[in-house]
C-alpha cells in the first residue's frame, strides 16, 4: 500500500491519496478505488512502462462512463471536479500543447476504424444522446454532440467540438492546453451561418461571451501554481496557411468582448506583423486598458523566421502558437515541453564567480570565470524528460494518427523541448557594477563585495545604495550595456546549442515564471538585491528612470538568434493615464512591433490603487493584474507577488 502511494499521484488534490480504500493487482495493471463524500473515481494506474497507453485508455473509458452530464449549460463541457486521473510520479504529464483545431473540426473521426479511444468517446456521446431532459437548449446540445465525431457544419457545431475535446484533455490532466486560433477556425462556419440567415453577428457575440464565461468558471479548478495560471489561451490574428492576414469580424469581436469583461481567464494572445491594421491595434489598446492583462502581443515577423532557422518547417510555421504563456511552437504538430526544467540563472553564476574568485587583474579575467559558472549552471538545469503518454492527444494530431505512434513516442512532428532564463537584467546590472566599481573606478574591492554579500548587506548600506544608484543599467540604450547584454545572451546561446533533450536540440528563452520562486535560492547580489528578493520580470528594467519606449528600443537590439526562441517577453507596467489617450497606446504597440521586439505584455496599474487593494482587499474584488504569463485577481495572489507589483509600479512611475 505504501509503495502504491509513493508511485502514484493525482495532478490535483494530492491529499486525496489518504482516501485510498482498496487496492488489488491483477496481471499487469493495478486498479485503485478512491472515495470521499463528494469524490469517487475508479482509476487505472500502471506500474510498467509498456502498459502506459493501455492504462491511459482504461482511465479515459472510466471517465467517459462516469463524468456528469450537466444539462444546464449552453454547451456540453466534460470537465469534472470529482474525477481525477492518476499517473506515475516517475513521469511528467503532458502539458502546454494545443491541437490545430482547424484540422480537428474538419476531421471525420466517425468514418475511422474504431480505436479504443474512439470507442471510449462514443460511450460518452451515447450517454449524452439518451439522457432525458426537458431543457430545450439541452436538446440542441444533444444534437450537436451527436455529430461531434463528424466534420463540423455550423458555428455552434464547431464550438461544441472544440469545447468537447478541450475539456477532455483537461480531464485527462493535460493542463495548460489552449483553444487555438479561434478567429481563423470559426470564421468559415460563422460566415456560412450568417449567409444562411441562421446566425447574426449579435448572436455570435453572445455565444462567444457564453463560451468565455464557461471557461472562466473553471479557473480555480484548472489553476496550477497560482490562481489564473491555466494556460487557457485564445489565439488571434497572424497569417493563415496561404500567407493572408487573419483579421475578421471574430478577431475584433474577441478583442471587444475582452475589453468589457473583468475576468482574468481565459486570456488572449495576439499575433501581429507589419501588415496588422490600425483597427486591430486600436481594439488591442482598449482591451489592455480594461486592465485584465490581455492580450500578450507576439511579433510573428520576428518569431517565424527564427523558428524556421532553428528547424521548424516554413510551411508549418503559419500555425505558430505558444505552449501556455509565451513559448512558441506549432499547433497540432509540436510535442514541445517548453517549461518543465529549472530556469537558468546567470545571476547565480555571477554570485558564484564573486564568492569563489580571488582578486583578478581585469574584468575580462572575471568574465572568463563567470563563463565557467554560467555553463555549469546551464548544464545543471538540462536533463532528459520522462514523459507520460496521451492516446487522446494523439488522436487529435494528424501526424500521430498517420504514424500510429503516441505523440510522446515520435508521433508528433516536433519535440524541441525548451529551457528558460530568469533574472538576466539583474545579472547584467551586477556585471556592470563590478566592471565600473571594482575594475574601472576601483571604489571597492571584489573581496569587500564578497563580504557584503555574505552578510546580506548588513552594515553595508552605503555599498548597497551605491550599487543601486549606478547610471548604467539593463534597459538603457547605451552601447556598452547592449554589448555586455548581448555577450551574455550569445554565451548562453552557444552553450544551449550544444544541449539535446530527449534526443532533440534544446531551445532557450529569456522569460521565466521563476522570478520569485527561484529568487529565494539566490543570495544577495551586486545589483543591490538582498537575499531572496525578487528577480526582474522577464525583459524589464530593475531601476528607475527607464521608460517603456527606451525598454522597447533596448529589447529590439538584443541579439535574439539561434536557439534563443523559447519566449522573450518585454514586460512593463504603464500608468493609467493612458486611459485618457488610448491612441497613444495603440501607436506604442504598433511602433514596438515595427522596431522588432519579440513579444510584449503590459499591466495598466496605479501604485496607490495596488497599495490600497493590499490593505483593503474588500474594496477591490475585481482588480486584475498580469503575473508572469497569465492574469489573476490581485486579492488571490500571495503577498510577495503583490509587493513585487507594487514595487514595480512605483519605480516605473518615476
Amino acid at each position: 500500500m505504501k509503495e502504491l502511494i509513493k508511485q502514484y499521484m493525482p495532478m490535483r488534490f494530492i491529499s486525496l491519496l489518504r482516501c485510498l480504500k482498496a487496492h488489488r493487482a491483477e496481471g499487469k495493471l493495478k486498479m485503485a478505488i478512491l472515495g470521499t463524500k463528494d469524490f469517487l473515481v475508479q482509476s487505472w494506474v500502471y506500474p510498467h512502462k509498456k502498459d502506459a497507453e493501455m492504462a491511459y485508455i482504461g482511465q479515459l473509458e472510466e471517465i467517459c462512463r462516469r463524468i456528469e452530464i450537466n444539462e444546464n449549460t449552453y454547451f456540453f463541457y466534460p470537465f469534472s471536479k470529482r474525477l481525477h486521473r492518476f499517473f506515475p510520479t516517475h513521469v511528467m504529464n503532458i502539458l502546454s500543447i494545443t491541437p490545430a483545431y482547424e484540422e480537428v473540426v474538419e476531421t471525420d473521426f466517425a468514418s475511422m476504424s474504431d480505436t479504443p479511444v474512439l470507442k471510449a468517446l462514443k460511450v460518452l456521446i451515447k450517454r449524452i444522446e439518451i439522457k432525458k431532459s426537458t431543457n430545450i437548449r439541452f436538446k440542441t446540445v444533444q444534437g450537436l454532440c451527436k455529430r461531434i465525431l463528424s466534420p463540423a457544419d455550423s458555428f455552434e457545431g464547431a464550438l461544441q467540438k472544440i469545447l468537447f475535446f478541450h475539456a477532455l484533455l483537461w480531464q485527462m490532466n493535460h493542463g495548460h492546453n489552449g483553444l487555438g486560433r479561434l478567429d481563423m477556425v470559426l470564421y468559415p462556419y460563422y460566415q456560412k451561418d450568417i449567409e444562411k440567415g441562421v446566425l447574426t453577428k449579435e448572436q455570435a457575440e453572445e455565444i462567444l461571451r457564453k463560451v468565455i464565461t464557461l471557461l472562466g468558471s473553471q479557473t480555480r479548478l484548472k489553476s496550477a501554481t497560482l490562481y489564473g495560471d491555466t494556460g487557457q489561451y485564445i489565439l488571434l490574428g497572424g497569417i493563415d496557411k496561404k500567407g493572408a492576414m487573419v483579421e475578421n469580424d471574430l478577431t475584433h469581436m474577441f478583442l471587444n468582448i475582452f475589453a468589457t469583461l473583468s475576468i482574468p481567464d481565459p486570456k488572449l494572445i495576439l499575433r501581429v506583423n507589419r501588415q496588422t491594421s490600425k483597427a486591430i491595434y486600436d481594439d488591442t489598446a482598449c482591451c489592455l486598458l480594461k486592465g485584465n492583462g490581455s492580450p500578450l502581443i507576439l511579433n510573428e515577423d520576428k518569431v517565424i523566421p527564427l523558428m524556421v532557422k532553428f528547424g521548424y518547417a516554413a510551411e508549418d510555421c503559419y500555425n505558430l502558437g505558444t505552449s501556455a504563456c509565451w513559448e512558441p511552437l506549432v499547433l497540432g504538430k509540436s510535442f514541445d515541453q517548453n517549461n518543465n526544467l529549472s530556469s537558468i540563472s546567470p545571476l547565480l553564476a555571477v554570485n558564484k564567480t564573486v564568492m569563489n574568485t580571488q582578486e583578478t587583474a581585469t574584468f575580462s579575467d572575471f568574465l572568463k570565470i563567470f563563463n565557467y559558472y554560467l555553463e555549469d549552471n546551464i548544464r545543471s538545469c538540462a536533463h532528459n524528460l520522462a514523459m507520460d503518454c496521451s492516446p487522446l492527444f494523439s488522436l487529435l494530431f494528424a501526424d500521430a494518427r498517420m504514424s500510429g505512434k503516441d505523440i510522446s513516442k515520435g508521433g508528433a512532428k516536433y519535440a524541441y523541448h525548451g529551457m528558460l532564463v530568469t533574472g538576466l537584467p539583474n545579472a547584467i546590472n551586477a556585471l556592470l557594477n563590478i566592471e565600473q566599481l571594482v575594475y574601472i573606478k576601483k571604489i571597492v574591492s571584489l573581496n569587500e563585495c564578497k563580504q557584503a554579500m555574505k552578510q546580506n548587506f548588513k552594515n553595508a548600506n552605503d555599498l548597497r545604495a551605491l550599487l543601486q544608484s549606478q547610471p548604467l543599467k539593463f534597459g538603457k540604450t547605451d552601447k556598452h550595456i547592449l554589448s555586455l547584454t548581448n555577450y551574455v545572451i550569445e554565451r548562453i546561446e552557444a552553450i544551449v546549442s550544444t544541449i539535446q533533450i530527449n534526443g532533440s536540440q534544446a531551445k532557450v528563452g529569456f522569460s521565466s515564471p521563476n522570478y520569485i520562486g527561484q529568487a529565494h535560492e539566490i543570495g544577495a547580489s551586486l545589483d543591490g538585491r538582498r537575499s531572496g528578493e525578487p528577480l526582474a520580470t522577464h525583459i524589464s528594467p530593475v531601476g528607475k528612470d527607464i521608460g517603456i519606449t527606451e525598454v522597447i528600443n533596448f529589447a529590439s537590439k538584443m541579439r535574439i538568434d539561434g536557439c534563443c526562441i523559447n519566449g522573450n517577453v518585454v514586460d512593463f507596467i504603464i500608468p493609467q493615464s493612458f486611459n485618457r489617450h488610448p491612441n497613444k497606446l495603440s501607436e506604442l504597440l504598433r511602433d514596438s512591433i515595427h522596431r522588432g521586439i519579440y513579444e510584449l505584455q503590459l499591466n495598466v496599474l496605479d501604485k496607490n490603487t495596488l497599495i490600497d487593494a493590499r490593505n483593503h482587499p474588500e474594496k477591490y474584488p475585481n482588480l486584475i493584474v498580469r503575473v508572469w504569463g497569465f492574469s489573476a485577481y490581485f486579492n488571490e495572489l500571495p503577498d510577495d507577488y503583490k509587493m513585487n507589483l507594487i514595487h514595480r509600479a512605483e519605480i516605473y512611475a518615476c
